[in-house]
């Protein structure tokens, strides 16, 4: 069965995170669509995604020089290269999204596993045929979109799939239908 990885970087439970509709909404409609595919999901706050320590850089640097990819370091790295389809869900915070996810990129750029360097550059190697990015902010971002952007450079980075991105904006400014937003976001995702 191929698998979907959901990247759960919300820190807020379901019943009041907006990002969390939009990944529902997402997530449903995908595996209606495609019933070859199960769930998988990481759940970034659970797993105690943090950033590494200087012992853990240098721990890691050696294991890869000696590809030595067996590691429980590599756990993620193998699981994201392995993703046949990803979905990333991440509120929009101070500017792009929550730390916790930038330590989740970091876990997974592993060179020898999501990615390798050629004669002509970085190849990813990671299978995904789709990475989706959804995320939601209170305010209108225009093209300050610093999350999205960074996401897709990781996509094109460690895989070859297509990228795709959506999103719900201006859901805390005074005046907006909240609903109106979230019921027009959640149709764009079902559509992706």
């Amino acid at each position: 069965m191929k698998k979907l990885l959901f990247v759960n970087a919300l820190a807020r439970p379901k019943e009041v995170s907006r990002t969390w509709q939009l990944c529902d909404a997402y997530i449903s409609s995908f595996l209606e669509k495609h019933p070859e595919y199960e769930l998988e999901e990481l759940v970034l706050y659970e797993r105690g995604v943090n950033c590494y320590s200087v012992e853990e850089i240098n721990r890691r640097a050696e294991l890869i020089a000696n590809k030595k990819y067996d590691d429980p370091m590599f756990d993620m790295a193998w699981q994201f290269a392995g993703a046949d389809a990803i979905v990333v869900g991440a509120p929009y915070w101070d500017l792009s999204f929550p730390a916790v996810l930038k330590a989740y990129v970091e876990a997974v750029c592993v060179n020898g596993i999501t990615f390798h360097y050629t004669a002509s550059g970085a190849e990813g190697l990671s299978k995904f045929s789709t990475m989706v990015y959804l995320t939601t902010s209170g305010g209108n971002n225009g093209d300050k979109k610093f999350g999205a952007d960074y996401m897709e450079a990781v996509a094109h980075f460690l895989g070859k799939g297509e990228y795709k991105e959506a999103a719900a904006y201006g859901l805390d400014i005074i005046g907006n239908d909240v609903e109106t937003i979230l019921a027009r976001a959640k149709e764009e995702v079902s559509s992706l």
